[in-house]
């Protein structure tokens, strides 16, 4: 019979080979092209000019939420992962809330901030020159954590059971008109957009997102010109990596 330490010395050989696929496994994403290619992403050490109040503009990416999109990133950590919020893609299952009794919100623009807690929240970003939101305007008014460009604020309406997150959010772009605010002084958005640890600078160094320096007027441009962003700040991005740029 064999004995107990010929037994071991297999998974001895083993056990490391079997870490190094699990870690390469969690370490990586496939992510689908636009050009119907598929294209395998590592997440990896931090990548410079990947900060807090930045946008992020897609490239190779032209299907989902993510598709042709434009992200203001509001956090970044290299030990806890990224957040952000997508600035152009219209959220029709939010509209479908909007009834008859959200007057105020009606003009704004709704839009999805990403695919994670898309029925949860919404976050209003406003022009900073419109006040602050008073914190009984809702039951539950959460600061947006991170770094927000100057000229720009911005809260969330949380849902969860404890308040009616369209309620607040109507009530708040109310405040806002009363301030003076135009319809293209404010957005609001669903859900948020994610990524884990170093998840977000793999993409970036595999040239998934190009960089952006945020700018109020990028977040809150001419209604009309919204369907456009995605272009006018890929071009932006292109002048700014260009030889010589600024």
């Amino acid at each position: 019979r064999r004995s107990v330490a010929g037994m071991a010395r297999p998974i001895v050989l083993i056990a490391p080979m079997v870490g190094i696929v699990v870690y390469w496994f969690c370490a990586i994403r496939i992510v689908h092209r636009g050009d119907g290619r598929v294209a395998i992403i590592r997440n990896g050490r931090p990548f410079r000019g990947v900060r807090a109040g930045r946008l992020l503009i897609s490239r190779h990416i032209e299907h989902g939420v993510f598709g042709n999109s434009v992200v203001l990133l509001t956090e970044h950590d290299h030990r806890r992962g990224s957040f952000g919020l997508v600035l152009n893609k219209r959220e029709f299952r939010g509209v479908v809330e909007l009834d008859e009794r959200r007057d105020d919100l009606r003009g704004f623009f709704v839009g999805r901030g990403g695919p994670v807690e898309t029925r949860e929240a919404v976050t209003m970003l406003y022009r900073a020159h419109l006040g602050p939101t008073p914190p009984h305007i809702a039951q539950i008014t959460v600061p947006v954590v991170g770094d927000l460009p100057e000229g720009v604020r911005g809260c969330t309406f949380v849902d969860g059971g404890y308040g009616d997150m369209w309620r607040d959010a109507d009530a708040a772009a109310g405040l806002l008109r009363e301030n003076g605010a135009q319809t293209k002084d404010a957005i609001f958005v669903t859900g948020y957009a994610g990524w884990g640890r170093n998840q977000l600078d793999g993409e970036v160094r595999a040239g998934a997102w190009r960089l952006v320096d945020a700018d109020a007027d990028w977040i809150f441009p001419d209604i009309d010109d919204r369907a456009n962003l995605w272009a006018q700040l890929t071009r932006e991005a292109e002048e700014q990596a260009a030889p010589g740029a600024r």
